[in-house]
């Protein structure tokens, strides 16, 4: 009689732990799951930051680059060309983070022209480069924006 008692107990901590450790399988599958479509998810969320970061860096890079375009000094042309380079390059970046190849080119020669315009000895031509930076920010605004939203 002990040993069928025994033996039922076993059977059914055995059914039991059975039971529990395909439970178990199937919760790490689920968690698995979960976790995939996450980090799709936030891959996703990071590459949108990403751009809109390099939209954000775009608008600040034509505030600087407008400031500069109609600077009367060379003071002024340099330090807001100076201040539109740093912000280019930061699009730049962003653009590159979020793969988008062609706001990465407009950010670059909006870097190209914004050091044209601080490098540049002629206030006239330095508040042209100025200008074709400013008219770049806009195109990479675009561009970002575009970048963002596909």
């Amino acid at each position: 009689m002990k040993n069928l008692l025994l033996i039922l107990c076993s059977l059914f901590l055995f059914s039991c732990t059975a039971g529990s450790e395909e439970e178990t399988n199937e919760a790490d599958k689920a968690k698995l799951l979960s976790k995939r479509v996450l980090s799709d998810n936030s891959a996703d969320a990071i590459r949108l930051d990403n751009c809109s970061k390099s939209a954000k860096s775009a608008e600040k890079a034509h505030k600087y680059a407008k400031r500069s375009q109609h600077a009367e000094n060379f003071e002024d042309i340099r330090d807001n060309a100076r201040e539109a380079i740093s912000e280019f390059e930061d699009a730049r970046k962003y653009a590159d983070k979020c793969g988008c190849k062609k706001a990465y080119r407009v950010a670059n020669d909006g870097v190209n022209y914004a050091k044209q315009a601080y490098r540049s000895g002629n206030i006239q031509h330095a508040q042209a480069y100025a200008r074709d930076a400013k008219n770049t920010a806009d195109e990479l605004v675009s561009e970002a924006n575009r970048c963002s939203y596909n």
